[in-house]
C-alpha cells in the first residue's frame, strides 16, 4: 500500500469509525499531507518501508521550521496516530514513531485580574452572615 493510499484509509477511518467531524479530518489531512509527501519524495513507495529515520527527518524539519511548538506537537501527534492505526489494522508490521518524543510545551503566564474584577470579588461575600465573613476572609487571604 502506498503512503497516499494509507493516508486515505486512515482519514476514512477517522471519519467513519471514530466519528470525527469533517473539519477535524480536514485538519488531520493538512497535518499529514506534508509527511506523506516527504515519504514519497524519499522513495518510500510502500508504507511498510517507512523507518524511524524517515520519521526523524520529518520531525527535524518541523522543529527547524518557524512553526509554533504547539503546531509541531500537533503534527507529531498526527504522524504517531497514523502509524498506530496502520499497525492496529495490520497494514504495517512496526511503528516507526515508537521512540519519538514530543516537544515540551511552554506554559504561558497566568492572566491577572483587573482592579475592577478584584474589587468586585472582594465585595461579593455577604458579610452580615457567618459564611459571608468566612468567604470574605478567604478571598482577602487569596
Amino acid at each position: 500500500m502506498t503512503p497516499d493510499e494509507a493516508l486515505i484509509e486512515y482519514l476514512g477511518a477517522l471519519g467513519a469509525e471514530r466519528g470525527l467531524a469533517r473539519n477535524t479530518v480536514t485538519a488531520y489531512r493538512g497535518d499529514l499531507r506534508p509527511y506523506v509527501a516527504t515519504l514519497v519524495d524519499s522513495g518510500r513507495s510502500d508504507i511498510t518501508m517507512v523507518a524511524t529515520d524517515d520519521v526523524d527527518r520529518f520531525v527535524t524539519g518541523l522543529r527547524n521550521s518557524s512553526l509554533a511548538p504547539s503546531t509541531v506537537s500537533r503534527k507529531i501527534s498526527a504522524v504517531r496516530g497514523f502509524h498506530r492505526f496502520l499497525v492496529a489494522e495490520d497494514l504495517a508490521a512496526n511503528d516507526p514513531t515508537g521512540s519519538l518524543a514530543s516537544p515540551k510545551r511552554v506554559a504561558g503566564l497566568p492572566k491577572a485580574l483587573s482592579v475592577e474584577d478584584v474589587l468586585r470579588l472582594l465585595a461579593a461575600p455577604d458579610r452580615s452572615t457567618t459564611l459571608g465573613r468566612r468567604d470574605s476572609a478567604l478571598v482577602e487571604f487569596l
